[in-house]
């Protein structure tokens, strides 16, 4: 289950990470880093090849940059969870 995450700043100013006009589009793009990017690092994790693991390093980095190379965020102008939710993944 995702849970709602804000935080507030030194202004005592909200951060709302999961904007309710954007609920939908976020949610739909955390499953599909779960499916496409997370299922590859998993892939270059398991793979014994150096030739798999750049094959599915290099699947997640397309499908990462395809995304950014539009829009500054996963969900476009405004940071959200997914942005926290593809980083750990990236380190």
């Amino acid at each position: 289950m995702i849970h709602e995450l804000s935080s507030t700043n030194e202004d005592d100013t909200e951060i709302d990470l999961r904007p309710t006009e954007l609920v939908i589009i976020i949610v739909e793009t955390i499953e599909k880093i779960y499916k496409l990017i997370n299922n590859g690092v998993y892939r270059c994790d398991f793979s014994t090849q150096q030739k798999t693991y750049d094959a599915a390093s290099k699947d997640v980095l397309v499908k990462v940059n395809s995304i950014l190379k539009t829009q500054p965020n996963l969900c476009g102008n405004v940071l959200t969870e997914t942005d926290l939710y593809l980083l750990p993944t990236l380190l």
